[in-house]
């Protein structure tokens, strides 16, 4: 999913970003421009009193010299502590900006529709926004009191130097002005330097992601990528380089001109210092003092010049964050709005169609099927066919393209979603577990005295509980070593455990979803698993497998092929009227039972009784 491009001019985005800032900070603007204004008369201040000394020792006025020199140190000395104070104080407030936006960008991130999140893009994308948002922080303040700095310093010079003649004044403020359109075109060019090279920059974004990722540089080296992979590497950054080139052809001419007239300018200043000296309006002293504004006049100018690119990176940096937090199109519907819902009695998919976008043809294809309450649930189907979708779907994860998903025969999009995510427990196939502790990746942070009770029977059930018991910090221990200081690794096997044990370990669920639960699963934690679900109930199952082991004993039965329902019905049902069910499942006892994988030594008889 692409975000939708704002109409937005770069420098607005600053603008907005800027307002925003002022906005959370009052202070940290306040306290910016107080210091911009003591930074700026310091400057002035300084350069003016070496004329005070000169003046005093010609004229043999020590006083005058002296006050001069204990006004320049004066000034020197408060100005430092000044600064120092104010640093101190703004360093604060840029942690706590930078504290602010990432969590408002994280948490914006939980109000996505997880099709955005789930698409080919989103981790780029997002690491890349992330990235740019800090240095955004970082920067606005920073670039926001060069600017008031540098634009008070231009004024004080240019009302010192208006003394003598104020059009005089103003004339020689045309060169730099005429280095600053200079300069403001070469910014336009780089500007658009950088749009054309962002395509680029997150195609190195994605390719650096392979660089690090230890299974990604594993596979490199055991498919033989290494060459292919450097390759796609050194055919990005020429295409990035070419961009520049094209850009820096276009602009160096313009900085030529630019660099002639930047140093060309003191000439100006000198010839018409000198004639002022030369008719006597000024002394020698105060030459060189308007030789210094002159210069420092120019540096300020030159600073705001360098402040553009500053600004167009802000800019730019910004853009695509406000497009992604402006976007309408990638939020899920008010989450604590809708009816209100205690339980779960029944679960309902009414032509329900669903498809992905940029897909050519649907996922699933006006699917309609209705499970009762407490009831036990298998969808199989071959891989593609549409059963974790149909999964996502359920719980609300995705919204249907067309169709309804009813719990108690309301539209689960009218329900509170926090009320359907309480009732509704779910083991993605791709579940995750945190680098949190045990405990904590169980219970989902809940103190609840029924779930600790659960936790521990669980543990025990499916055999994590010897292992537990052995750890310093028992279920306080971490899991691997990204965020807790006392951790543990655990097995693939351990970790579909854990997932499996956090599913059914929630007090007010009345539905339980899993996909392909038993992956890294052995055979013999399997049997304790299928045990337990018989054992289960108080909660709807809906269980997707490849296996059709537990198919038996399920009340109901969902075979989905290529998007469709191509049966539905119970074992017994299916075996008799489905011939594409019926082949399916004496396939798997052919190959899965009878053959030996669970059991050998058996008849097929047998091992059909089994699994009955």
């Amino acid at each position: 999913m692409i975000i939708k491009q704002g109409k937005r001019t770069g420098s607005s985005y600053f603008l907005r970003f800027l307002k925003e800032t002022a906005k959370l900070d009052k202070l940290s603007i306040i306290i910016t421009v107080f210091y911009s204004f003591v930074v700026s008369a310091a400057d002035i201040i300084t350069t003016y009193l070496p004329k005070v000394f000169v003046d005093g020792v010609l004229d043999k006025n020590i006083m005058l010299a002296r006050n001069a020199v204990i006004a320049f140190l004066f000034v020197v000395v408060s100005y430092n502590i000044v600064g120092s104070i104010c640093a101190i104080i703004l360093s604060d407030k840029k942690e706590k900006r930078r504290v602010f936006f990432v969590k408002k960008i994280f948490l914006h991130t939980f109000c996505v529709r997880q099709e955005y999140v789930e698409g080919a893009q989103f981790y780029n994308e997002y690491s890349m926004r992330e990235a740019n948002l800090e240095k955004a922080v970082d920067n606005i303040m920073g670039v926001f009191n060069k600017l008031v700095q540098q634009a008070v310093t231009v004024l004080f010079i240019i009302s010192v130097v208006s003394r003598i003649n104020f059009y005089v004044g103003l004339i020689m403020t045309i060169p730099i002005l005429v280095d600053l359109m200079i300069s403001l075109f070469v910014n336009g060019l780089n500007i658009e330097e950088q749009k054309e090279k962002q395509k680029y920059d997150k195609k190195l974004k994605a390719l650096s992601r392979i660089f690090y990722l230890p299974n990604s540089i594993r596979d490199i080296k055991m498919l033989g990528m290494v060459r292919s992979v450097m390759g796609q590497l050194d055919d990005t950054f020429e295409k990035r380089l070419k961009i520049h080139n094209r850009y820096m052809r276009k602009s160096s001419k313009l900085l030529c001109i630019s660099g002639i007239i930047t140093e060309a300018l003191p000439l100006v200043s000198m010839v018409v210092f000198g004639y002022y000296v030369f008719v006597g309006r000024i002394g020698i002293s105060a030459y060189y003092v308007y030789i210094a504004f002159y210069a420092k006049l120019k540096m300020s100018i030159e600073g705001l010049l360098a402040l553009f690119p500053e600004i167009n990176n802000i800019s730019l940096w910004m853009k695509d964050y406000y497009d992604y937090m402006d976007n309408k199109d990638i939020v899920e519907e008010d989450q604590e709005s809708g009816a209100e819902i205690g339980t779960i009695d029944t679960i309902e998919f009414r032509h329900v169609s669903y498809q992905y976008e940029n897909s050519g043809q649907y996922a699933l294809k006006d699917i309609s099927f209705r499970l009762e309450k407490n009831s036990k649930n298998v969808i199989i189907g071959l891989n593609g066919a549409g059963k974790s979708t149909l999964l996502k779907l359920l719980c609300g994860v995705y919204v249907p393209s067309s169709g309804e998903v009813l719990l108690n025969g309301r539209n689960i999009r009218e329900l509170r979603r926090e009320d359907v995510r309480r009732l509704v427990s779910v083991l993605f196939q791709d579940y995750y577990i945190f680098p949190f502790t045990i405990r904590e990746n169980v219970t989902a942070f809940a103190e609840d005295m029924e779930m600790e009770r659960k936790m521990e029977l669980l543990t025990e059930r499916f055999g994590l509980q010897e292992k537990i018991k052995k750890l310093k910090k028992g279920f306080d221990t971490g899991i691997k070593a990204e965020y807790c200081d006392d951790y543990t690794d655990m097995s693939g096997g351990e970790f579909q455990k854990l997932a499996i044990i956090r599913a059914f370990c929630r007090p007010d669920v009345g539905a339980v979803l899993l996909d392909e639960p038993l992956n890294n699963i052995d055979i013999a934690t399997e049997d304790v698993f299928y045990e337990f679900l018989s054992q289960t109930n108080d909660k709807t199952v809906i269980l997707i497998s490849h296996s059709l082991k537990y198919v038996p004993k399920a009340d109901k039965i969902i075979y989905v092929e290529a998007g469709n329902i191509a049966a539905e019905g119970t074992h017994e049902e299916l075996l008799k009227e489905n011939e594409k069910y019926h082949d399916l499942y004496q396939k798997y006892v052919e190959e899965y039972i009878y053959h030996g994988k669970y059991h050998s030594g058996i008849t097929k008889a047998d091992a059909c009784d089994r699994l009955q």
